[in-house]
């Protein structure tokens, strides 16, 4: 199997990654659910739901969920999405529902379990409107060229 046949997938069991994930299996030949765990109030159901989901799919192009762990509430403190307390509500401002960082600290992660296992390619779904700096193309775009390559 070549490099090109693999792809790893951040996946959360939501929506968007959920069909990424199927929809990737149409184009590489082994699919690698990522999970990073980071120390998010929600991410024991999300662990299972995603889970569920692929067992649901019953593709054998997809492997086993790698469950990563990249602890952060050193960074984010008692935030809502670590505590579970003060969580926004549907009319609260974009701003109020924004993790900084959260992309580039799952990719990062990511990026690293690709490199040592020989997979040059990451899928991670996001919502096209999703109003966060580290959502939008351009950060997409940038975070595309990066590289552990030499040379």
């Amino acid at each position: 199997m070549g490099d090109l046949d693999k792809v790893a997938v951040l996946a959360s069991g939501g929506l968007d990654s959920s069909v990424m994930l199927a929809e990737l299996t149409k184009r590489f030949v082994a699919v690698h659910p990522i999970y990073v765990s980071c120390g998010l109030v929600w991410e024991s159901e999300e662990k299972m739901y995603l889970r569920k989901f692929i067992s649901k799919l019953g593709n054998p192009r997809i492997k086993e969920v790698c469950v990563l762990t990249l602890p952060t509430t050193d960074i984010y403190g008692d935030q809502w999405f670590t505590t579970g307390e003060g969580i926004p509500v549907y009319h609260d401002p974009d701003e109020e529902w924004e993790i900084p960082g959260r992309n580039i600290i799952l990719l990062a992660k990511a990026a690293v379990w690709a490199k040592l296992n020989s997979i040059s390619q990451i899928g991670i779904g996001s919502l096209g409107s999703n109003p966060f700096s580290d959502a939008t193309e351009k950060f997409f775009s940038s975070a595309s060229k990066l590289n552990f390559d030499s040379g």
